[in-house]
């Protein structure tokens, strides 16, 4: 997998120090419109010909490789590889890309001159230039047979055009981001167009698939829109490559698709196998399969005028790895019956609507939800998603009761969200001032600054329940944590939730070192009321929510820039005996780590347990 990151800089020369001096004896330069050692004065000249003007006097662009991937090619191709990210991305610009080896990443320095050698356009400093880079960055690894890295929800977002994003920006999360992780689910399973089609369309979005475009129509918008403005993920090349790794990933697995389709029930009479479904497709001449390979580009044709005449193959929908019907059985079930047996409180409005209570811009009907604020639909499947926090998958089987479907994850991995139309207010829990006020509690009693309360509310970090209990977790990490409870003023009963697998907080800022915290109250005491702010940090920070060595390893194996740990021990934690052991066992492995370990105290401050509690 490829990180690629760019920086539009000022000091040409510096710059230009910095990467040839920095390299190896035997790493590869390679250049274009410029030389090697006239580079700084070469970009200039092309400045002054086209009579440029700006701050910015080169773009560098960083393209680096983990140490597993950088063992597998010869630092010429990864060279080769920085060449043709700059072809395709930046044609007609000078550019010299310079490859590092001195450390175990190998990693690409690439300088490209803002102006076009042939017009003379100036490359704007735009942040959709870094989505598209690390786009072709990611092709250009696919090709080679390395892997990729699957972006958040705020790089697809960011990787929209620019009218894509104003959009979200000016009305909320808009259906626009909602249709794309729909499409993003359905491209996660589907291997053909049809069977895309089919699985979508049981979501609430229509496909219409043409000779050089794919549209998408959400709900019943009568227009739709193109895969094209969407992203490339979701127009018909990507889409392409999608099914055909799909399809890859079923052959690595012989069978897989035929056991788990026969486990859940998707083929509907008989127990055919393998052999037996695949005779059966190759004699469908109508059908996306032809002797035995799938034609990806293939698709059932509909005219142009009518979008909701647009049918997908019914034999790709019935071989699609999803079961369809079952899509279809939790599409069609009753969501306000649903609430009602979950306890999910509804209200009525004055014009005899039905919304959710606390949400009154939710309307609810018997299988429909409309989100009037942001404009976006659904049905049960995604009430549920968003209810239990669940994938699509599970919130199909949680409403079927089909529970064999968690089968499917099992093998494939699962598609996560990264978007929610609303969120369903939930009973036990109490309401936000007093829940507040209960959290600054418990951070008084460790000495730490109550203000950290609010921000642990709006990360998802902190929860309080009816009985009073307070729940901290990691961030983005809602299924593990600790729950503290208050058995008498001022004492504490602590008592884990579920697994930790991140961190509580983090920052990285590519420093050599890094200051370590092996406890929440630790890190928020230490640094006082700017704690949470990433920017206060100069040097990378890492606090867990207790001593975890595979946590720690993974943090220090994915950012190989960090030789030197200050690991922050508090005397006066409950767990000290427990942390010192961490950081003994931790500096026993330092030599293998190549990390250097210190130790640093944290100084004792008096626990302010009488303040008066803050106002929110």
């Amino acid at each position: 997998m490829a990180i690629v990151k760019i920086k539009f800089a000022r000091h040409m020369q510096k710059l230009v120090n910095y990467v040839l001096n920095g390299r190896q004896a035997i790493d590869p330069v390679d250049t274009h419109n410029c030389d090697e050692s006239t580079l700084a004065a070469d970009f200039a000249a092309i400045r002054n010909f086209e009579n440029g003007n700006g701050a910015v006097n080169v773009i560098h662009v960083v393209q680096s490789w983990n140490e597993k991937e950088s063992a597998l090619l010869k630092p010429s191709e990864f060279n080769d590889m920085g060449r043709e990210l700059i072809h395709r991305k930046f044609p007609g610009h000078a550019f010299a890309v310079v490859t590092h080896t001195d450390t175990k990443n190998v990693h690409n320095h690439i300088l490209v001159s803002p102006w076009n050698s042939d017009t003379g356009k100036k490359i704007e400093n735009k942040k959709y230039h870094l989505y598209e880079l690390r786009s072709i960055s990611d092709d250009l690894c696919r090709e080679r047979g390395l892997s990729v890295i699957n972006g958040p929800a705020k790089d697809r977002q960011a990787r929209l055009p620019d009218k894509v994003q104003k959009i979200a920006k000016f009305r909320g999360h808009s259906w626009i981001l909602d249709l794309c992780q729909k499409a993003d689910f359905a491209r996660s399973y589907a291997t053909s167009y049809d069977e895309y089609a089919g699985i979508l369309g049981e979501l609430g979005v229509k496909v219409r698939v043409e000779e050089k475009n794919v549209s998408y129509f959400y709900s019943e918008k009568a227009r739709g829109k193109r895969g094209s403005k969407l992203g490339r993920d979701y127009d018909k090349e990507g889409l392409q490559l999608a099914f055909r790794s799909n399809d890859e990933k079923f052959a690595k697995i012989p069978g897989l698709r035929e056991h788990v389709r026969g486990l859940v029930g998707a083929l509907a009479k008989g127990d055919a196998g393998r052999h037996a479904t695949q005779k059966a497709l190759e004699q469908l001449p109508e059908s996306t399969y032809r002797s035995g390979v799938r034609d990806y580009s293939s698709y059932s044709k509909t005219a142009r005028s009518g979008r909701s005449n647009s049918f997908p193959h019914q034999l790709d929908v019935a071989s699609s790895v999803i079961p369809i019907e079952e899509l279809r059985r939790a599409r069609n079930s009753n969501i306000i019956q649903y609430c009602r047996a979950n306890k999910i409180a509804l209200d009525s409005t004055s014009d005899g609507k039905t919304v959710l209570k606390g949400r009154s811009f939710v309307e609810i009907s018997d299988y429909e939800w409309v989100n009037r604020r942001n404009r976006t639909k659904g049905s049960l499947i995604e009430l549920v998603a968003a209810y239990k926090d669940m994938t699509y998958l599970q919130a199909v089987a949680e409403i079927t009761g089909n529970k064999r479907l968690h089968l499917l994850e099992q093998y494939w991995g699962e598609t996560k969200r990264t978007y929610t139309s609303f969120y369903i207010p939930k009973e036990g829990r109490l309401n936000d001032l007093d829940a507040k006020v209960k959290v600054a509690s418990l951070l008084l009693q460790y000495g730490c600054d109550h203000g950290h309360a609010a921000t642990l509310f709006k990360n998802g970090q902190a929860q309080v329940g009816q009985d009073g209990g307070v729940r901290i977790f990691a961030n983005d990490d809602a299924g593990g944590g600790f729950e503290f409870n208050e058995r008498s003023p001022n004492d504490w009963k602590k008592s884990r939730l579920g697994n930790v697998s991140k961190a509580f907080f983090a920052v990285s800022n590519a420093s050599k070192k890094m200051s370590l915290y092996l406890d929440p109250f630790t890190f928020l005491k230490m640094h006082g009321k700017h704690a949470l702010w990433a920017t206060k940090h100069p040097h990378d920070v890492f606090c867990m929510m207790e001593p975890n060595a595979k946590l720690l390893d993974q943090h220090l194996a994915a950012n190989r820039h960090i030789q030197q740990v200050e690991v922050f021990l508090d005397p006066k934690s409950p767990n000290h005996e427990a942390e010192l052991d961490f950081f003994n066992n931790l500096k026993s492995r330092s030599p293998n780590l190549g990390i250097q370990i210190v130790e640093s105290r944290v100084l004792g401050r008096d626990r302010s347990r009488g303040d008066n509690l803050p106002f929110f």
